[in-house]
């Protein structure tokens, strides 16, 4: 492990032994348990992450990789969704994290499903660990561990770290960490999509027509603005 990645463990920890008031030191315990739970349920090899190289499954990896640090068990491997439009800098950032931090990323250009049922079949994964919030789309009625979808393929388990977590805490979280994400974020994106269907924030849109960063949007119900 380098030191950059030590350096992350440790601002973790920072959070994690926070005051128990703090909004940010209670998240971060919070999603921790649950991931300790499934750590304590599966197999790390049985497990797998999503990672869209997006701000919530940056956070995401980042908490993964703090608890199995403290469990001292295997990292589990992450598994990305490759779109033939995506963003060329999503791409690159999730090939950066997969070098820096020393990733299993497993590529699917398939459908979804297909991807799911060749996991689940070949590799014996059992559960996906999802950077769902509950303000996301679907994310509403989620809980910490549900059962798939009907039509989503073989049984597995989704686990749900993030449910709690609002805008800010994400941004609070990447910023006092010190935590690299997507640059998108840096020139006005807030939730990112593909090229076809994703825009800069017009919430965050300056009188010169350029863009203020992500983390500058203080109403986090307008998040999804720039998705079409």
């Amino acid at each position: 492990m380098n030191a950059m990645n030590t350096l992350s463990f440790r601002h973790i920890a920072k959070w994690h032994n926070q005051n128990p008031q703090s909004r940010l030191g209670q998240r971060v315990s919070e999603s921790l348990a649950i991931l300790a739970a499934a750590f304590k349920r599966w197999d790390s090899r049985e497990i797998l992450i999503s990672f869209n190289g997006g701000k919530d499954a940056t956070v995401l990896l980042h908490l993964v990789r703090y608890c199995a640090s403290e469990l001292n068990v295997p990292m589990p491997s992450c598994v990305y969704w490759e779109e033939a439009d995506a963003f060329p800098d999503v791409n690159m950032f999730v090939d950066a994290c997969e070098k820096f931090y020393d990733l299993d990323v497993i590529r699917y250009r398939g459908t979804i499903v297909q991807g799911l049922t060749e996991l689940v079949e070949k590799r014996n994964s059992q559960a996906f660990i999802l950077g769902t919030r509950a303000s996301d789309p679907n994310g509403a009625h989620a809980a910490p561990f549900e059962p798939s979808s009907p039509g989503w393929g073989p049984n597995f388990t989704r686990v749900n770290p993030l449910l709690q977590w609002e805008y800010q805490d994400i941004w609070n979280f990447l910023i006092d960490t010190f935590e690299p994400y997507c640059k998108l974020y840096d020139v006005g994106y807030t939730s990112l999509g593909n090229l076809r269907d994703t825009l800069p924030n017009p919430a965050l849109r300056n009188e010169d027509g350029t863009y203020k960063p992500a983390f500058m949007l203080k109403n986090g119900e307008l998040e999804r603005n720039g998705r079409l």
